[in-house]
């Protein structure tokens, strides 16, 4: 998905003379201008692509975007290019419709926006139906041509793949294959969701930063490892209650072994009285013999 940014009116000779100095491309400035002017005669915001000469071609890339009778726009074709893209207007001109455009037209349900759930809010004042038009990149075949109509009578919507009508589920699942993650605040911010995306914590930011970048396997190995290290610090707190339990027991076998010494001592102390006592007896025996030899 190109990147999308929404600016005010007042900043575009600022961010024209920032595009020129530091992209390296000397056009940049005029395409940036000439694009801005040419977008504000056909509705009332701009959209100004700052591309460089090095094209980035991935299956997804949004390459058009027609609204028709959609919020503020009765008829609006925009062409993002394949790197940032300014949408550039006064308040009210609707720079939003773009990106609840391509939410929308991606995304079945409009919660995702911070804002109510009643589709009918989207179609322009007196006219029945809006119609989102978006065109995706596909580097294997044709390019994916997705197109909803918002019914303003009762809110409900038609879909169209290339054409052909399918359903919502089916287009989420194309969006899906392509990574394009409209719920993702990593990826799509609308400005009603600023608040949710500054709560999020390290781990949020991390998780659904890799959904939006990562390869395929990337978040299977990340949850591995988080099993892996769950395991570890559960090693890591056995070998911590073997360690206190090793050194509760040393210290039981050094109690109980100056006990044994004692006794030992103890036992060595009375073989040796009785040893005593039988020599003194021997002893006495041995006086009162030779007393009653010599009478």
């Amino acid at each position: 998905m190109s990147g999308l940014v929404l600016v005010q009116r007042g900043s575009i000779r600022a961010l024209q003379a920032h595009f020129v100095e530091t992209s390296g491309c000397c056009t940049i400035g005029s395409v940036f201008w000439t694009s801005f002017q040419s977008s504000m005669r056909g509705e009332q915001a701009g959209l100004a692509s700052c591309s460089t000469p090095a094209d980035i071609r991935m299956d997804g890339r949004i390459e058009r975007i027609v609204l028709t009778n959609f919020m503020t726009y009765t008829h609006v074709e925009v062409l993002p290019g394949p790197h940032l893209n300014i949408v550039i207007g006064p308040n009210g001109t609707g720079k939003s419709s773009i990106v609840c455009a391509i939410l929308l037209g991606l995304k079945t349900k409009p919660k995702v926006l911070g804002r109510g759930g009643n589709l009918t809010s989207f179609v322009k004042t007196s006219c029945p139906s809006a119609t989102i038009e978006i065109e995706l990149l596909n580097l294997q075949g044709k390019n994916y041509i997705i197109k909803r109509v918002i019914i303003a009578k009762d809110g409900s919507s038609k879909w169209f793949l290339n054409g052909d009508e399918k359903s919502s589920k089916e287009i989420e699942e194309l969006a899906t294959k392509l990574k394009l993650q409209v719920d993702n605040l990593c990826q799509f911010l609308p400005q009603d969701r600023v608040q949710d995306f500054a709560r999020m914590d390290h781990h949020e930011l991390l998780i659904n930063t890799i959904k939006c970048v990562g390869s395929d396997g990337m978040l299977e190995d990340l949850e591995q490892l988080k099993k892996f290290r769950k395991m570890e610090l559960e090693l890591l707190g056995d070998v911590q209650q073997l360690k206190e339990r090793l050194g509760r027991e040393q210290q039981l076998i050094a109690r109980i072994q100056g006990e044994v010494d004692s006794l030992n001592q103890r036992e060595s102390m009375e073989k040796d009285l009785t040893s005593y006592k039988q020599k003194h007896a021997w002893l006495l025996y041995g006086m009162k013999r030779t007393d009653l030899t010599e009478v």
